[in-house]
């Protein structure tokens, strides 16, 4: 379970990292398109993953980060098929994603359809459960809740709703001390599933 996360606006001013694209030995024209370019992480946290995913949701290419700092790295994805792509920056809390598309071995970026996802956060305090996400474009949060009661191995639907057109997204959830056993938050927003397990 994650720590706890006091203001959901302190995300916004403490988990920012700046993706910058360079090129590297070659040209890009007046639209923005590349052959190599390296990819910078300004205060890159140890155990942050970057991947390459294709528009399938295919994973090209994934690494985690190694230490903390200053993350540099130079790519040739001129070889890729043609396609869309983009490169995923998961910051724990946090996701960047920055669409790129490959046409005949070139590379264009579009850094106006780069997007930040704050993930849900869950947490249990007493007998409460609470989900939070700050969601700067109102997009919808999809919450079920499941329990798995220790005689048994299935997992019931408890509840299931979804909330949309907020900004500060806030549930707050009564578990009952008779139930005792295994619970299942799964949050569903922008294409993203989240799984968070808890023992009651």
């Amino acid at each position: 379970m994650k720590t706890t996360i006091k203001k959901s606006m302190l995300i916004v001013t403490t988990l920012i990292a700046t993706l910058s694209y360079a090129t590297s030995n070659t040209t890009s024209n007046k639209d923005g398109v590349l052959n190599n370019f390296t990819i910078s992480i300004k205060d890159a946290v140890k155990g942050q993953q970057l991947s390459i995913i294709n528009i399938n949701g295919i994973i090209m290419y994934k690494e985690e980060i190694k230490k903390n700092g200053m993350y540099s790295k130079t790519f040739d994805l001129t070889s890729l098929p043609n396609g869309n792509y983009f490169f995923e920056l998961d910051k724990g809390i946090e996701i960047t994603t920055t669409p790129f598309t490959v046409t005949y071995n070139k590379v264009l970026f579009n850094k106006n359809e780069e997007t930040k996802l704050y993930k849900p956060f869950v947490r249990v305090e007493n007998n409460f459960l609470y989900v939070s996400q700050l969601s700067l474009n109102k997009n919808p949060l999809k919450i079920e809740l499941y329990y798995n009661a220790p005689e048994n191995d299935n997992f019931e639907l408890l509840l299931s709703e979804t909330i949309d057109n907020t900004l500060d997204i806030g549930r707050v959830y009564k578990l009952s001390k008779k139930e005792i056993g295994k619970y299942k938050i799964i949050l569903k927003t922008e294409g993203k599933t989240f799984v968070e397990k808890i023992t009651h």
